[in-house]
């Protein structure tokens, strides 16, 4: 059975719990997709990991590990007690 998300934090994010790829690949994935496609533009602030756990029915540790990665490759930005957000200059652009 897929997951949706209901649209009122990020729409459009779809993950398959049957798929063979882990739920933190999908997600991973589909953010990089619309962070890409301009879905989320730069700027933007991400939910907290726990609220969009929350919202998917996801654990925390799933959703805090697409977050890592996406901001290891330069996608998301962070800023203690701030939050996440889509980064103002993606790595597509820098090359």
């Amino acid at each position: 059975m897929a997951r949706k998300s209901s649209g009122a934090l990020l729409p459009g994010l779809d993950l398959d719990q049957k798929s063979d790829m882990p739920l933190a690949t999908q997600l991973y994935d589909s953010l990089r997709y619309h962070i890409t496609n301009g879905t989320l533009a730069a700027g933007v602030r991400m939910p907290s990991s726990r609220t969009l756990s929350a919202e998917l029915s996801l654990s925390r540790t799933t959703v805090a590990s697409a977050y890592e990665q996406l901001k290891s490759e330069g996608y998301l930005t962070s800023a203690e007690k701030s939050g996440t957000f889509v980064a103002h200059l993606l790595p597509e652009k820098l090359a």
